[in-house]
């Protein structure tokens, strides 16, 4: 074996080696580019699979409560229809089924008018419907529908305050038996119910047999199937939010409550899907007990999936709605994609100058082809620094981890109510909205803004924070502001609503991070506070005041004449951030001490990187190139200095000067950005600094009197070769730590 090794000479080792690492890099790459393909997709089966779990899980557990909810109404009517529970028992049985049942919103039972309990009668009254419903302070107490309303009439009819009543809860259970009902506003016109009707019966008194003699009805108010939804865990806040629909498509539950007042339906969210459609996708697909359908959000543009599991016995399905753009762009995601992709790249690059060494015959040693090999690796450094930058140019932003993005409006308000439900007291919500008219970097560390911001304050809005912006001040705060200016703009008063809009310029501090200029992306975010801050009051973004929230389309930013020098708008979002605070700021009652939702209107931006390539990497690259001339003309030999007219004394003279000028470049580069720490532009300066001192030591010792064998080889060949090489390959390495 010894003596075959020995006499395989240097080129076929090249050869065999180069083959092999070929080979070897070639198989990895193919390697890591379906393992990068296999995990894409684990990733949304695993996500899939994550949130059919759920949506049937919540399927199950809202149907043990829908199951309770019939069981208790079908029970009471029972028990009033076999004369166990008599008519002067009933409003204390319907305060103690309530009693027992938190979760429950109302009890009710309704008598027709030829079946009304005889001591009713006797008053002259022909309606009796008592109700148990509990009050905000947790009281049961019991009222009656005909003082409102004739419960009689059809649904629809025109009530006492000239509005329409709704009346389907007492009439179907009358004519279809026990039977689920659609939502609908409650009589307080605030709450919106969903609850399950059943008959009870009589003997009839003219004809001997048994009649329907009235309805009992067990609803759920808004808040009790949100609960119910809320519970389900989707993973990272703004992730999604889950919903319920009827038999009949209406939504049930929906965390924008217009959704249920305006009785919208699943067609109007998802124009593909309606009741019939989703019972057909479920006989297709019996085993799977689940249908799940690609959504686009026209306003958003946000891509999502729709998981729809049917509940037993009710004929009502939850919903789930899951953000493709939260599953895929996790930090722990975008981190393992990038090291992927990394991976498959400088494999791929790897290949790529193994390979030149085999067409280019590196192992004849003719120069040409050492000249092909050398500019062969320069160039596919080259490529690898330019997969770095585009990489880092299209990354998700590290900012945006920490934002829970308030781009669909479903979502904004699922935050909010999470919020709610753990909150001390029940927060009280103003919408906020906000429009950019211009952006100046004044410094390194400051922003100058122009531009409106307006709220809303409904009628419930208490008094102590409408009373700020009553008085002529602001309803905002900018914490980060240096130095501001508002002035109120406009009020407009609409059905006991009022919207005021203040103008404000703004001077913002906010830490930048230039390290990686000329490549760096910012995320410019305004923190806003209420003028009442730690009071229970939450900011909600105002979403519905603009025609898209598509980040891309650039909500709440001036789109003509918008100009930031040196900056592309890249894009614009409302976002909350969970903040935390070791003081109360001296208020025993604030409430924002411990991850509060804190509103931020954030502006992306991208460098325009092409400005920085010209006054910055263009006269480095020329000093680079003069130094590879200057290269060139030294030579080791004796005869070689004469033909070339080398000295010592010139080249280090030249090299002194262009020593001044990439220095003086170099200061102007750190006084014109203003950037703390070292910046990655900065690296071209050192690389070039490095190549000065080498050429001017490669000068000396080619002069020196003691041959070193580097340089003496081929008349200082080898270093000539080797200097795009090492420029090209020392930015890679560099840019990889960087950027990596």
């Amino acid at each position: 074996m010894a003596n075959i090794l020995r006499s395989i000479t240097p080129q076929e080792w090249v050869v065999r080696g180069s083959v092999a690492l070929c080979i070897i890099s070639f198989l990895l790459v193919v390697s890591l580019l379906l393992w990068h393909l296999y995990d894409q997709v684990q990733v949304v089966d695993s996500a899939k699979d994550t949130a059919t779990q759920k949506a049937l899980g919540a399927a199950n557990e809202i149907a043990t409560v829908l199951a309770g909810v019939s069981a208790l109404a079908n029970t009471v009517a029972d028990d009033l229809s076999a004369g166990r529970l008599s008519d002067d028992q009933l409003e204390e049985r319907l305060i103690r089924e309530l009693e027992l049942n938190q979760t429950l919103g109302a009890v009710t039972a309704c008598y027709s008018p030829e079946f009304v309990p005889e001591a009713v009668a006797q008053k002259n009254q022909t309606l009796y419907c008592p109700y148990s419903y509990t009050n905000p302070e947790g009281t049961v107490y019991i009222e009656r529908v005909e003082d409102y309303s004739d419960y009689t009439k059809p649904d629809g009819s025109i009530g006492p305050a000239g509005t329409p009543i709704r009346t389907s809860w007492y009439h179907r259970p009358l004519n279809e038996g026990p039977v689920w009902g659609e939502p609908y506003l409650g009589s307080s016109g605030e709450i919106y119910w969903g609850g399950f009707g059943a008959p009870f019966y009589r003997t009839d008194p003219s004809g001997g047999g048994r009649s329907a003699a009235g309805t009992v009805d067990v609803s759920m108010t808004l808040g009790g199937f949100q609960d119910l939804v809320s519970a389900v865990d989707l993973g990272k806040p703004g992730a999604g939010y889950g919903f319920i629909i009827s038999n009949a498509g209406a939504f049930v539950y929906h965390p924008i409550v217009d959704f249920i007042k305006n009785k919208e339906t699943i067609t109007d969210f998802e124009p593909s899907l309606n009741p019939e459609v989703l019972l057909q996708m479920a006989e297709r697909s019996p085993d799977e007990k689940i249908v799940v359908v690609n959504h686009l959000d026209q306003k958003s543009a946000k891509s999502s999936w729709i998981f729809l599991a049917p509940v037993p016995s009710s004929g009502w399905w939850v919903g789930i709605v899951l953000d493709q753009e939260q599953i895929f762009n996790t930090k722990e995601i975008i981190q393992r994609r990038q090291r992927q992709l990394l991976g498959i790249a400088m494999g791929t690059l790897a290949f790529l100058f193994f390979l030149s060494v085999l067409l280019f015959r590196a192992q004849s040693g003719a120069v040409s082809s050492l000249w092909a090999v050398s500019c062969s690796f320069s160039v596919v450094c080259i490529a690898g620094i330019a997969f770095l930058w585009i990489t880092n140019i299209t990354a998700e932003s590290e900012a945006n981890n920490r934002n829970i993005s308030l781009i669909d409006q479903a979502i904004a308000a699922k935050v909010a109510s999470d919020y709610a439900s753990t909150a001390e007291k029940d927060p009280i919500y103003v919408p906020t909205g906000m429009y950019i008219q211009s952006i100046e970097f004044t410094s390194a560390n400051n922003v100058t803004l122009t531009g409106y911001l307006w709220q809303k304050f409904s009628e419930d809005t208490p008094d102590s924070v409408k009373d700020i912006a009553n008085g002529g001040a602001a309803g905002f705060i900018l914490p980060e502001a240096t130095k501001i200016s508002v002035t109120e703009s406009y009020r407009e008063e609409d059905g006991g609503r009022t919207l005021v809009g203040w103008n404000f310029n703004a001077v913002i501090r906010q830490n930048f991070d230039f390290s990686k200029y000329p490549f760096d992306r910012e995320e410019l975010w305004i923190r806003i506070w209420p003028q009442d801050f730690g009071q229970g009051v939450v900011l909600t973004p105002d979403l519905i005041s603009y025609g898209s929230t598509d980040p891309n389309d650039l909500p709440g930013l001036e789109k003509e004449d918008f100009v930031i020098e040196g900056w592309d708008l890249a894009g614009a979002f409302f976002s909350y951030r969970q903040n935390s605070y070791d003081t109360n700021f001296g208020k025993q009652s604030f409430v924002g001490q411990k991850d509060f939702p804190e509103l931020y209107f954030n502006v992306r931006l991208k460098r325009q990187f092409l400005n920085a390539f010209v006054s910055n990497l263009i006269p480095l690259f020329s000093v680079i190139l003069l130094l590879f001339a200057v290269l060139m003309l030294i030579r080791a030999s004796e005869a070689g200095r004469q033909v070339f007219g080398f000295s010592t004394a010139s080249v280090l003279s030249f090299c002194g000067g262009l020593f001044f000028v990439v220095i003086l470049a170099h200061l102007n580069l750190r006084s014109s950005i203003g950037a703390q720490g070292i910046i990655y532009l900065e690296s071209f300066y050192f690389v070039t600094y490095f190549a000065l001192l080498s050429v001017a030591l490669n000068s000396i010792l080619s002069a020196s009197p003691v041959e070193f064998r580097l340089i003496h080889f081929r008349d200082n060949f080898i270093t000539r070769l080797l200097y795009w090489p090492l420029f090209s390959g020392a930015l890679l390495i560099i840019t990889l730590f960087a950027f990596a």
